[in-house]
């Protein structure tokens, strides 16, 4: 994996929030890679903000992970966390 970071100012280093810049970048997880590379999942099985209300029920929903662009130009992201 190409290391994407940069050299942080004299500043930067001083944040409480520095020493996650020097953490080796975890290698993304497989499975949810294979998922993303199947492109874009159909908006009919999102589940839109009307509908928060079925995370209540039982079960999974048809997609649990994935992502789109909505009919009105609004990006849905899905992710399954266990």
């Amino acid at each position: 994996m190409k290391d994407l970071r940069k050299e942080l100012t004299i500043e930067e280093e001083q944040k409480p929030y520095a020493k996650y810049f020097h953490q080796s970048i975890a290698a993304p997880n497989s499975q949810l890679m294979k998922i993303l590379k199947q492109g874009q999942m159909n908006p009919a099985n999102t589940l839109m903000l009307e509908n928060i209300n079925d995370l209540l029920n039982d079960g999974y929903g048809e997609v649990e992970t994935g992502y789109c662009v909505l009919p009105n130009g609004s990006g849905y992201v899905a992710e399954l966390s266990f």
